[in-house]
């Protein structure tokens, strides 16, 4: 922090994931007015030392309609000592996201690309946009991220990597990832933002049809990993979404509909029959 004036930078511990980091995030009006931004930051990760430079310069020109800032990172594998490196394009200073219909559009097509680990958050406006949902641990960052940008809130985005982002089985993210936890998520997020007309119904069904496909080749791969205990949900999963493009579908295609229908339930009733066996 030399040469940038800042009053106080004061620190505190948070949950494991964004649903336990939601609900131990200050909520008061108190806190509001006494921090003006908050950093996140993941007990995994370890910050470059450019991070808090490269965040005050911008935090002290930020627009006020600005609602947060990120910025690249480094993926590192300590496991197999591997590090990929990220954005460092010092040909631009910013890119800065406009919160508007077409970037909640373009976001719901690319990803998530706000990194919460290391991001700044304005606290005024994380107030206005809402917390992070508790339920969500896996998407939330995503849903936040969506929601800041439909109300009209910025988001500026430093092409700088300011840390390594630590990756290894054992993380929160892994488990989730292999109890298809990001997989329900996902059918809710978009399910809630094609009521709202910024997915089509065409589009929805495709995104059901990548989570019966991803959740079966997680399946297919539990038995290899000796993780047979989380099947069960990938199944669910299968079901889930199946059951939906069969709803969807019926109106248009009653045929295709019976089809999907039936695939959910044959996926059901495979996990039934042959994951006892394969226990034993």
């Amino acid at each position: 922090m030399r040469g940038l004036a800042c009053r106080s930078l004061q620190s505190c511990r948070m949950g494991n994931d964004l649903g336990s980091a939601a609900r131990s995030m200050p909520h008061s009006s108190d806190f509001a007015s006494s921090m003006k931004w908050i950093f996140i930051l993941h007990a995994d990760d370890v910050v470059k030392e450019n991070w808090l430079d490269l965040y005050f310069k911008r935090i002290k020109a930020a627009e006020p309609r600005v609602a947060s800032i990120c910025s690249s990172y480094d993926g590192w594998y300590p496991e197999s000592k591997r590090i990929e490196p990220g954005e460092d394009d010092f040909s631009r200073d910013l890119e800065i996201i406009r919160g508007a219909r077409e970037s909640v559009i373009g976001t719901l097509k690319a990803g998530c690309w706000w990194h919460i680990s290391g991001c700044a958050i304005r606290v005024e406006r994380f107030f206005e946009i809402g917390g992070f949902r508790p339920h969500m641990p896996q998407l939330g960052d995503f849903d936040w991220l969506l929601r800041c940008l439909k109300l009209g809130y910025d988001v500026e985005y430093i092409p700088r990597t300011t840390m390594l982002y630590r990756m290894h089985s054992a993380s929160v993210s892994s488990n989730s990832f292999r109890r298809g936890q990001d997989l329900l998520e996902q059918l809710e997020l978009f399910g809630i933002y094609c009521s709202e007309s910024y997915l089509t119904k065409q589009e929805l069904r495709t995104v059901r049809m990548r989570v019966v496909y991803t959740a079966l080749k997680r399946i297919l791969k539990q038995p290899a990993a000796g993780r047979l205990q989380n099947s069960g949900n990938l199944l669910s999963m299968c079901w889930r979404a199946s059951v939906g493009l069969s709803v969807d579908l019926r109106s248009q295609d009653v045929g295709l509909s019976k089809v999907m229908l039936w695939l959910g339930n044959a996926v059901s009733a495979w996990g039934i029959w042959h994951l006892p066996s394969v226990v034993r």
